[in-house]
Formats: structure tokens, C-alpha cells, sequence
């Protein structure tokens, strides 16, 4: 449910009713799609061909395990909530990406129903465009 702005006649899907809690997260999802939108305007869906699970625990442990045919990426690691921005960063101790430990993730995070979207960061990539990443799952 999101908060109604009646003066307006709008709705932000983005500012839920209440502050983003840890116990909203808790649990094993599963990744539904990736989303990537870059700077220039293109934009790619990866979904069916990637598969993955994220996982939450009341000790703030995160753990991400994504893989497709040819590539699997496993990351553990810790987590924090901050409920007056509605983001959630990932400190990732453990990684199979080798430059991923040392950056934090830090997405933008919705919940609807069963459902988690994080959205991170935009970061600059190596072709100097800007990446925004979309991840969508699904609570198990």
C-alpha cells in the first residue's frame, strides 16, 4: 500500500505508509527479473535467464546466490535497514565477484504484497554511461 498525496490526486509507489523495517525483510526470496537502464536509454531485461535466491536473517545476515548456464555469483555478508530512505546496504564479506566485497550495495527497497524490489544506486560503468539495476523477487 502506498502513501496517497490527495492534494495532488497522485500516488508515489516509492514511499510506503510505513518506514522500511528489517522483520519486513526476513526470509528467502526468489529472484523474479533483473532489470539494467543505462544512461543512453537502452535497457535489458534478464529474465528466465537468470535464476537466484536472497536471503535475510534477524541477525542481519544477507546472502545472494544468482546463476545462469555460464556464470554463478555467491555473495554473503551483512545488512542494515534505514527506514527514513527506505534503503537497504549490503556489506558483502564473502564474494565470488572479486570487486564486490569492497563496495557496498545500496539499493532503494519496495515491498507490495510478496514482492521485494531493490533498486540501486546508479554507478558508472566502465563505458562512462550510468547503470541502474532493478532487481525484483518474489517471497518463498
Amino acid at each position: 500500500m502506498t502513501r496517497t498525496q490527495e492534494a495532488r490526486g497522485s500516488v508515489r509507489a516509492d514511499e510506503p505508509d510505513r518506514p522500511l523495517q528489517v522483520a519486513d525483510l526476513l526470509g528467502v526470496w526468489q529472484l523474479v527479473e533483473i532489470r539494467e537502464f543505462f544512461s543512453d536509454g537502452y535497457a535489458r531485461r534478464s529474465r528466465g535467464e537468470v535464476t537466484g535466491y536472497l536471503t535475510y536473517d534477524a541477525e542481519g545476515t544477507a546472502s545472494i546466490v544468482l546463476g545462469s548456464v555460464d556464470r554463478l555469483l555467491l555473495d554473503a555478508g551483512t545488512f542494515a535497514v534505514s527506514a527514513d530512505d527506505y534503503t537497504i546496504t549490503h556489506e558483502f564479506d564473502a564474494a565470488f565477484h572479486p570487486e564486490w566485497p569492497a563496495v557496498p550495495f545500496v539499493a532503494r527497497a519496495h515491498i507490495v504484497d510478496d514482492t521485494l524490489t531493490l533498486r540501486s544506486n546508479p554507478c558508472t560503468i566502465a563505458d562512462g554511461r550510468t547503470l541502474l539495476i532493478r532487481l525484483e523477487w518474489a517471497r518463498l
